[in-house]
């Protein structure tokens, strides 16, 4: 098994169309594990105007292998996770960017084995976990996507076999 709390590279990322069943591929021979233990791989990419730093990450199962870094603009990085089978991986995260003023906050929950991802911007504010979890479980599918009418914030995800991708923008 991979070290715990490993902090991820953050890489400089162009906004291209990505292949999601070649990642797929890619990282389900990487992160194969012994037993009844489920491993996936999150990408988060930031192509908004401003730098965008984690606040939050929370587990409903499972636990993290690599540490959230923050992700300057044009970066992106690969951040793994692992669970037991049958309820594998289930997640979410919240990054924001701006000063206080101007404060967005961009919300990512995956369930990795039922392949299902929610995402949400808007104004900066307190994020009710168990409201999240209810929004991924029952109204969400393998993509996502929803812009903020208020802010312009816009993320757009995708979940694939055990790989997930998380773009924001603004």
């Amino acid at each position: 098994m991979a070290a715990m709390n490993v902090t991820a590279e953050v890489v400089t990322v162009e906004d291209v169309e990505i292949d999601m069943e070649a990642k797929a591929k890619k990282y389900d021979t990487q992160t194969r594990a012994a037993g009844d233990e489920y491993q996936m791989t999150s990408d988060v990419k930031n192509f908004s105007k401003h730098r965008v730093d984690k606040v939050d990450t929370h587990f409903w199962h499972g636990r993290t292998l690599t540490n959230f870094p923050g992700l300057p603009v044009n970066t992106g990085v690969a951040m793994r996770q692992a669970g037991t089978l049958p309820e594998g991986v289930k997640w979410g995260i919240t990054y924001t960017d701006g000063d206080q003023a101007s404060n967005r906050k961009f919300i990512v929950a995956v369930h990795g084995p039922m392949c299902k991802i929610y995402v949400e911007t808007g104004p900066i504010g307190p994020v009710d976990r168990n409201v999240v979890e209810v929004k991924l479980d029952q109204h969400s599918g393998n993509k996502a996507e929803y812009t903020d009418p208020i802010l312009g914030g816009k993320i757009v995800a995708e979940i694939t076999g055990n790989y997930a991708v998380a773009r924001f923008y603004n």
